[in-house]
């Protein structure tokens, strides 16, 4: 619950939240602003897991986010991973990342970086069982309508290509795409 009071007095209030997920450092401050380690991460993904096991809820009472904490789910791993990848770049790719070049460069510039995300997770999708994995290239298939995985692929090959698709609409959402018919005058 976040309580808010305006400059003048006139307006108080309270925003109660009911799934997004707040994440503090160990200190019991807020981290929205800056990367945490796993280990820095509170309540951590043990705790979650926990709570649903003392206070057991049906599954529309629980958020999708602490589910898939509670199922181990890596996504938590590549978002860090893009934002800790993106903070190591120079200004002119940042530039391009956010389209200050152009959709072309925005579109390169964004694929790079998701890849170069997935690349720092790849240990932990090869510690993914084989059901896990199918389900994950099912997922992002189903996700993105269209024909299904490539028959010619490897289940590794096909993993990491639909990993490496969430990771470029993660991407795109958090740093924004230029509409189709823009273009560097």
């Amino acid at each position: 619950m976040t309580f808010y009071v305006s400059v003048d007095g006139e307006v108080a209030g309270a925003d109660l939240n009911f799934a997004g997920r707040i994440v503090f450092d160990a200190a019991g401050n807020p981290a929205e602003t800056r990367a945490l380690t796993a280990e820095e991460v509170r309540p951590t993904a043990e705790q979650w897991r926990r709570e649903l096991t003392d206070h057991p809820r049906s599954p529309e009472h629980v958020p999708s986010w602490w589910q898939a904490i509670a199922d181990g789910d890596d996504a938590d791993e590549l978002v860090r991973s893009i934002h800790a990848t993106a903070r190591t770049l120079r200004l002119g790719e940042l530039d391009a990342i956010f389209g200050r070049r152009g959709r072309g460069a925005q579109e390169a510039a964004q694929a790079r970086l998701a890849a170069t995300a997935v690349g720092t997770i790849t240990p932990l999708l090869a510690e993914r069982t084989a059901a896990e994995r199918d389900e994950m290239i099912r997922a992002w298939h189903g996700h993105s309508r269209d024909d299904g995985p490539d028959t010619t692929m490897t289940s590794d090959e096909q993993l990491r290509v639909a990993v490496t698709r969430v990771a470029e609409r993660i991407v795109a959402r958090r740093f924004g795409t230029l509409p189709k018919n823009w273009h560097v005058v």
